[in-house]
């Protein structure tokens, strides 16, 4: 059986371990977590030591301690977005030695080749898959509709501002980030996803390889929406529904495919019957804790944790034979 190798930013290793601590306990074993090299340990820490494992499972000589002879692994790069220019040098330099090594390692995402969330929304838009438009902040830009809001361009917390209603408004915001903070962040056109009663539903979908699985829904009354503020009896139903259906699973493929993302969670919503995609998460929290859920999701969550990880046994699975 293959194993499992999530390369991770250091200090992120929390979103896969969590997982395995609680609801993936049975592939614990065959699931590794392991911070991208250094720059200045490049060619010389557990970098080359990978280099020498991949060329002697490749050769048949690996011997104890290790993985078994001729064990195939499976390397995820998470994080892409968060990666540094220099730590994206380091990380395509690791993408390229296991890439000369088909036989014995199958590779999970593109250091580089994988869009951010600037490059991939401004695609959208061109594509006529999002409504709204997202703009270079150091371009102190004129956006086509109003409000917006500033947010960073690579980390996953939300808007860096309030709504922002006028040019005025915006260069005021602007000019408090100042000169260089501006060159991580983006302008972001509001896409009010509201339903009639001021509901804000945002949804959440793996892409695991080959498999799209409905993660989520969190309902909210606020603009944006970071936590599920409206927990009931009947929005625990519709989870329960989204993530059993899994409505949009053929459109999110195309729009992983045009991410150019093999794992990930994308965070989206549905305005007009179309979807409105925020972002993709190269390395999103797969699942808290089963004693720290909330009793009215956990169905929900039970679902998509037995999905998620019966996807992970089935690529393993794949690629052992």
């Amino acid at each position: 059986m293959a194993r499992i190798t999530f390369l991770v930013h250091k200090g992120k290793e929390y979103t896969v371990r969590k997982y395995l601590a609680s609801w993936g306990q049975d592939l614990a074993d065959r699931v590794d977590v392991r911070h991208y090299p250094r720059l200045r340990s490049t060619g010389h820490t557990w970098l080359k030591r990978l280099s020498q494992e991949v060329r002697a499972r490749r050769l048949g000589t690996l011997r104890d301690p290790g993985p078994p002879t001729g064990e195939r692994r499976i390397y995820i790069f998470t994080d892409v977005e968060r990666l540094s220019p220099a730590e994206t040098v380091v990380a395509e330099g690791l993408y390229k030695r296991l890439e000369e090594h088909p036989d014995t390692a199958l590779i999970i995402n593109h250091p580089t080749r994988s869009r951010r969330r600037l490059e991939l929304l401004q695609l959208l838009k061109a594509r006529g898959v999002n409504s709204f438009g997202v703009y270079p902040a150091a371009d102190h830009p004129t956006p086509e509709s109003w409000p917006v809001f500033v947010r960073d361009e690579n980390e996953h917390g939300g808007s860096f501002s309030e709504l922002l209603h006028s040019p005025s408004e915006l260069e005021q915001e602007l000019a408090r980030v100042g000169g260089a903070g501006l060159e991580s962040k983006v302008v972001v056109e509001h896409c009010d996803t509201a339903d009639a009663e001021g509901t804000i539903r945002k949804y959440g979908a793996f892409r695991v390889r080959g498999r799209i699985i409905a993660r989520q829904i969190h309902f909210s009354h606020q603009w944006i929406v970071r936590v599920p503020d409206l927990m009931e009896p009947w929005t625990a139903r519709e989870e329960l529904e989204y993530v059993e259906t899994n409505p949009h699973q053929e459109e999110l493929m195309e729009i992983f495919a045009l991410a150019r993302i093999d794992y990930g969670r994308v965070d989206y919503s549905v305005a007009n019957g179309k979807i409105q995609v925020w972002e993709i998460n190269t390395n999103p929290m797969i699942l808290i804790p089963k004693d720290r859920q909330d009793p009215l999701r956990f169905a929900a969550h039970d679902h998509f944790g037995k999905t998620f990880s019966a996807s992970l046994e089935a690529l393993m699975a794949r690629v052992s034979g």
